[in-house]
């Protein structure tokens, strides 16, 4: 029976020295499989390649820049048309898989069709997403910025490393209380850096989020 529980800033973090879940094949991390219930992938890699090759010119004006990314952008979604499955087999390279997928794709749109069966992507590929978005090389860039809730003070920033170190610690405590993959946690929470760790947290362990802004 599925699980739903409450997260809700009253429950204790555990103790700093716990806070780092290991990243091994045999962590009880949530391995989680691709497979999507849509024909198309959930998130669009031209956009995301698109801004960092844009981005890493930072001495073009924004308006060149925006130009840059939508030639970027558009090049992209054509070679994702011309050949669907080169394209997205190059995309593979741009996360940390825990284990390689052994298929691109199984089935196509034709299969939606004929038998009403959906495509399956990255088949046999396991992963966590925060293995990719952890990385040694991002550790002391920006990762959250949010603006002071008094609306004087100076603007509250996070870096990698500093939302890292929140984020292992708040999924050891949902591990502590029993949060298990799979389980729905409830996350009421103001719209903040708490809710975007929390959120993060729960990924960390496979949990699904329903989050309500309180």
């Amino acid at each position: 029976m599925e699980k739903t529980r409450s997260l809700s800033p009253v429950i204790p973090l555990l103790p700093a020295e716990q806070n780092i879940i290991p990243q091994t094949e045999n962590s009880s991390l949530a391995k989680l499989q691709l497979t999507s219930t849509s024909p198309y992938p959930l998130v669009d890699p031209t956009k995301i390649a698109s801004m960092d090759e844009a981005t890493s010119v930072n001495a073009v004006d924004s308006a060149t820049r925006s130009h840059t990314l939508r030639d970027i952008t558009n090049t992209r979604h054509a070679e994702s048309i011309q050949d669907i499955d080169t394209f997205w087999a190059k995309q593979t390279d741009r996360v940390t898989w825990r284990q390689q997928p052994t298929q691109v794709r199984q089935g196509n749109l034709a299969d939606i069709q004929a038998s009403g069966k959906t495509p399956q992507w990255f088949v046999g590929g396991k992963l966590n997403l925060l293995d990719s978005m952890f990385t040694p090389e991002r550790a002391n860039q920006i990762a959250l910025e949010m603006p002071a809730t008094d609306g004087k003070s100076a603007p509250i920033r996070l870096t990698y490393a500093e939302l890292q170190n929140r984020v292992y610690k708040t999924a050891n405590m949902l591990r502590a209380q029993g949060i298990k993959p799979g389980d729905v946690v409830g996350v009421y929470l103001p719209m903040g850096i708490d809710a975007v760790v929390a959120m993060l947290a729960c990924h960390a362990v496979g949990a699904i989020h329903s989050v309500v802004f309180s």
